[in-house]
C-alpha cells in the first residue's frame, strides 16, 4: 500500500512523467516518504547528504545569523527537490527547512542514492 502510493506520489509529479517503469523502479527504492508537521526541520548540518523533495505542503530554507534569527532564503513550493549544498551545488550549505504546513516530503538519503547510482 505505502510503495503503491509513493508511486504514485512520484508519477505525478512533472520532472518523471514520460519515465518508464524501470527508471521508476529505481526511484522508488531510493525514496522514502515522511510525512512532517507544521513547523518540523527537515533540513540541516546533522541532516547532510540528503535530497528531499516536497510533495504537498510548504518549506521554508532559512539560515541563522550570529544572533540566532532567522534570515529566510528560499521558499518552497511543491514539486521541488532540495539539497544541501555538496548534493546539488547550490549554495545551501549551513541552512536549515522547516516545514511551513503540514507537509509530505521524498527524502532520498545518501546510502539509497550511492546504492542505486551503483547499480
Amino acid at each position: 500500500m505505502i510503495e503503491a502510493a509513493k508511486s504514485r506520489l512520484l508519477a505525478a509529479n512533472e520532472l518523471f512523467r514520460g519515465s518508464d517503469d524501470e527508471a521508476m523502479v529505481r526511484v522508488s527504492e531510493m525514496t522514502a516518504i515522511s510525512s512532517c508537521a507544521k513547523r518540523q526541520v527537515v533540513m540541516g548540518p546533522e541532516r547532510a547528504g540528503e535530497v528531499l523533495f516536497l510533495n504537498h505542503g510548504g518549506v521554508r530554507i532559512y539560515r541563522l545569523n550570529a544572533e540566532g534569527k532567522k534570515l529566510v532564503v528560499h521558499d518552497v513550493k511543491p514539486g521541488t527537490f532540495f539539497a544541501e549544498v555538496s548534493v546539488l551545488g547550490q549554495g545551501m550549505a549551513g541552512n536549515y527547512a522547516e516545514t511551513t504546513a503540514e507537509s509530505l516530503l521524498c527524502v532520498i538519503e545518501p546510502r539509497r542514492r550511492q546504492g542505486a547510482l551503483a547499480n
